[in-house]
C-alpha cells in the first residue's frame, strides 16, 4: 500500500513538473496520461472520498490549468454540453435515492474525468493537425509497455505489480491470467485487444496498411 501511495504521489508531482516545464497546455496533459498510463489507475483517495485515481486528480487539476478550453464552447457543440449536464443531474438524482446517498454522490466524481480527457483531446485534434500522429504513437508505445510488463510477469510471477492485492480473476483454477500493469486481468486483456488495432493504422496513408502494420498487429 505504501509503494502505491508513493508512486501515485510521484506521478501527480511529475505531472505538474511536466506540464509547466513543457508549457504545452492541454497537449501536455493528454500526452502525459498516455506516457504514464501504467500509473493512471493508482488510487489516491480512500473509498469514503470517491476512490479517486491519479488520472482523476490530474484531470481535475487540468480543468483549472486549462480553464479557457472549458469556457468557450462552439454553438454547434452546445447540444453535447447540455447532454453531459443532464447526464450528471440524472446521476445526482439517482444518488439521492441510493441507500448510501453520500457515497453515491461522491462517486459521481469518477464519471467526470473521461469527459475532461475527451473534451481536450477533440479540441487538440481539431486545432493541431500534427497531434494525431504523435498521440497514436504514444498509444502504441503504451501497448508495447503493457506487453513487456506481462512478459516480465511470466518470468518472475505476478508479484511484479504495483498492487499488493490483485483481482481474484488473476488466479483461475490453478492457472494465471496475467494482469500486466493493471490490477485486473480482464481489463488488461481488453486494453491489449483494443490497442492492437492501432497497429493496423498507417498514419501516412490511412487506407493502405503495410506488411509491417499487420506484423505488429
Amino acid at each position: 500500500m505504501t509503494l502505491t501511495i508513493i508512486l501515485a504521489g510521484l506521478a501527480i508531482l511529475l505531472f505538474f513538473i511536466y506540464f509547466f516545464y513543457t508549457g504545452a497546455g492541454r497537449s501536455a496533459y493528454l500526452l502525459y496520461v498516455i506516457l504514464f498510463l501504467p500509473f493512471m489507475d493508482l488510487g489516491v483517495t480512500p473509498a469514503a472520498f470517491g476512490s479517486l485515481t491519479v488520472f482523476d486528480m490530474i484531470s481535475f487539476a487540468t480543468v483549472f490549468l486549462c480553464y479557457k478550453d472549458f469556457i468557450h464552447v462552439f454553438k454547434k457543440n452546445t447540444g453535447y454540453l447540455y447532454l453531459f449536464l443532464i447526464f450528471i443531474v440524472l446521476l445526482f438524482l439517482g444518488s439521492l435515492a441510493s441507500e448510501f446517498a453520500t457515497k453515491s454522490i461522491i462517486s459521481i466524481l469518477n464519471v467526470i474525468p473521461p469527459f475532461i480527457f475527451i473534451r481536450l483531446l477533440l479540441k487538440e485534434l481539431s486545432e493541431n493537425k500534427f497531434f494525431f500522429e504523435k498521440f497514436i504513437l504514444q498509444l502504441k508505445i503504451a501497448c508495447l509497455v503493457a506487453i513487456a510488463f506481462i512478459l516480465i510477469q511470466m518470468l518472475v510471477g505476478v508479484e511484479f505489480s504495483f498492487y499488493k492485492e490483485l483481482n481474484q480473476n488473476v488466479f483461475d483454477n490453478g492457472k494465471i491470467r496475467y494482469p500486466g500493469f493493471f490490477m485486473d486481468s480482464q481489463m488488461s486483456g481488453l486494453f491489449l485487444a483494443m490497442l492492437s488495432f492501432l497497429f493496423l493504422l498507417n498514419v501516412i496513408k490511412a487506407n493502405y496498411p503495410t506488411v509491417k502494420n499487420y506484423l505488429y498487429f
